[in-house]
């Protein structure tokens, strides 16, 4: 999973990984926030809408919002992912609709 950044009139995808999955944080909504850390990992995207990422394997498939646990004092930040058609990562790391 990453983010996208524009740049210079260039679109790159950013990506974050999930530190320790174990670890998760569950509000009182449900909604689960994992500790997260950018990687190194950088990829340029040709063209945004038709979802091309050059020179990688990557589909870009969903778009959403990351949400920071702004409340859990760690020096590694918690974000929890919630996609735009309401889905978000559980404990088990399986998108789900949380009710």
């Amino acid at each position: 999973m990453g983010s996208m950044i524009l740049q210079a009139q260039m679109w790159y995808l950013c990506v974050y990984m999930i530190v320790d999955a174990e670890k998760s944080e569950v509000d009182d909504k449900g909604f689960v926030y994992f500790p997260i850390q950018l990687t190194d990992e950088e990829y340029y995207v040709e063209e945004r809408n038709n979802k091309l990422v050059t020179s990688s394997d990557i589909k870009l498939w969903k778009q959403g919002l990351m949400l920071p646990g702004y409340w859990l004092t760690s020096p590694i930040p918690y974000y929890t992912f919630i996609t735009d058609d309401g889905y978000s990562f559980n404990e088990w790391l399986e998108w789900s609709i949380t009710t």
